[in-house]
This record gives C-alpha cells, structure tokens and sequence, in this order.
C-alpha cells in the first residue's frame, strides 16, 4: 500500500454540494471527502475570491455549512461537457457539522473495509454457499474489482458504475 501523507483519511463519498461565490451558486458533487478538504466537480465554475462557503448536502443525515479555500482547479472535458474540478481545503466548519462529517466519513471507511475484506476472504468459497446465501461474485467491467454483492446491489462500490453486463465467476 503506498505511503499516504494527509493527515486525515479520504472516503470516496458522493455528496450534492452547493458552492457560494461571489456571483452567486453552483452546484456540484463531491468526490472523495476528509476533514481536511474536498475534491468538487461542478458544470459552471463558481467566481471565487479564493475563499468559497459551500453547503453538503449528505442523503443520510442534515446539510453541512462549510468554507474552504480554493487549493487547485482544473477544466475537463467529459463526454463533450465540460466540467471543472476543484480542490477545497476547509477553513472553517461548525462543531456540529464536523462531527456529522468526521462520523459519516468513519462509518463509510469502515463499511469499505468490511467489503474488500469478506471480498477477498469469501472468494475461495464454493459456489453453493453464495447461492444459499443470495449473494453472486462478479468482477466490474469498467475497473476490473472483484466483488462480492446481495441481489439487489446494482452499482460497483468501488467506480459506482452500472453492473448491467459485468462478468459472473
């Protein structure tokens, strides 16, 4: 595992994120998340004075009021639409909402690892245990992960992209 020098983890979470700039909103997704900071894709580039207040927008539990100054950007070209990617790094959050941020990123490492460890734990198992259990090994087409998933999961865990016609083994 390579050398990791931030001082608090990244969990790749995908939260909706309202940016506040000077000319107004911007909405955007977060793509992987610390107490530290945050990576923002957005379709518009918010005007910035390099201080930016943004508002995450978790599904599971109440927004987080943040401000965070502008560390890096980038325009991209995805699929002929361009997009702008952003390196926060926070400045302020309020109590309440670091404790929500620091619980949830915990919670989301946590359940990570609980996954690529019964992953690679299970994956010698005969297939007749995954069948009693409703579970199926697959392996994602797009980032080749080996993965151990229930009936009902329908996204890879790890590139979040659609397991439509990944491959059974």
């Amino acid at each position: 595992m390579p050398f990791e020098k931030r001082q608090h983890p990244r969990a790749q979470i995908a939260w909706p994120v309202t940016l506040i700039g000077l000319d107004g909103l911007a909405g955007g997704v977060t793509y992987n998340l610390s107490l530290a900071g945050t990576l923002v894709y957005c379709s518009e580039m918010p005007d910035t004075d390099e201080n930016v207040s943004l508002v995450l927008k978790p599904v599971e539990s109440q927004n987080i009021l943040a401000t965070a100054e502008m560390v890096w950007s980038n325009a991209l070209i995805s699929n002929n639409n361009k997009m702008h990617a952003m390196g926060l790094c926070f400045t302020h959050i309020p109590h309440r909402g670091r404790q929500i941020l620091s619980e949830m990123i915990s919670n989301h490492l946590k359940l990570e690892y609980m996954k690529q460890f019964f992953t690679k734990r299970l994956s010698c198992w005969p297939l007749s245990i995954f069948n009693k259990m409703k579970l199926h090994k697959l392996k994602c087409r797009l980032c080749k992960t080996a993965l151990l998933l229930g009936p009902l999961e329908v996204m890879c865990p790890v590139c979040e992209n659609p397991l439509l016609n990944s491959m059974k083994f």
